[in-house]
């Protein structure tokens, strides 16, 4: 073997080496990414994260405030179906190393509360099953914990039946913007209460009773979450 020879094998066995080097290193970033997310929107689903802790996230579309969670950790594994505690629901994860295959089939439920401190209520429950196949990519972790800690507004409009338009009219009837009896309904006299006390106020003139109006009168109300 010439000196020739032996220089370029020598420079391909560090070529070679330096290829697996590469090659085992972008494979452990991918399975150790610490969040993956759905790039779109689909038909049903706004926003979907996947964290490290096992934690799936998601919102609907047209419902961007409210998010779902329903975990099920890899454990380490390439793939794993985990059963859902509700209706025979399922979700199987696949790592594919560079991204994740969610299928999941989950009922999922929404909840309105009047009060924060005494979860008193639930008024407005309601379920649907979301069924679907979604891949999501790695992104930076702060993606997932923007999602999971989004807030859950509850905003009033006209025609909701709840016991947190009662607290409100009472709180508008107190600075004499409402001079009706305090009731469940939310009307059009109370869309213009709230629209009085909003252009006092220097906000929007909107009608609709959302979370900022509500902390601005003390009233704890909130739309809650969650995912089964």
């Amino acid at each position: 073997m010439t000196g020739a020879n032996r220089i370029f094998q020598k420079a391909s066995l560090i070529i070679r080496a330096q290829l697996v080097v590469l090659t085992f290193a972008g494979g452990a970033a991918a399975q150790s990414a610490e969040c993956f997310a759905l790039q779109a929107e689909d038909t049903e689903v706004g926003a979907m994260t996947y964290s490290a802790a096992g934690a799936l996230t998601y919102s609907l579309r047209g419902q961007p405030d409210v998010t779902y969670v329903t975990h099920c950790s890899l454990n380490g594994q390439s793939q794993r179906t985990c059963s859902v505690d509700c209706d025979g629901g399922n979700m199987t994860l696949t790592d594919h190393s560079g991204s994740l295959d969610v299928d999941a089939s989950i009922r999922i439920e929404q909840v309105r509360f009047t009060s924060l401190l005494s979860l008193a209520g639930p008024m407005d429950a309601g379920g649907r099953l979301l069924t679907g196949q979604w891949k999501l990519t790695p992104v930076p972790s702060a993606q997932c914990r923007a999602l999971e800690t989004r807030a859950q507004p509850l905003a009033l409009v006209v025609g909701d039946v709840y016991p947190a338009v009662v607290t409100l009219e009472q709180h508008l009837m107190e600075g004499g913007y409402f001079i009706n009896g305090p009731g469940m309904i939310y009307g059009p006299e109370t869309a213009e209460a709230v629209r009085m006390f909003q252009a006092e106020s220097g906000l929007q003139q909107t009608g609709i009773a959302d979370f900022d109006l509500l902390k601005r009168l003390g009233i704890a109300a909130t739309f809650s979450f969650g995912g089964c």
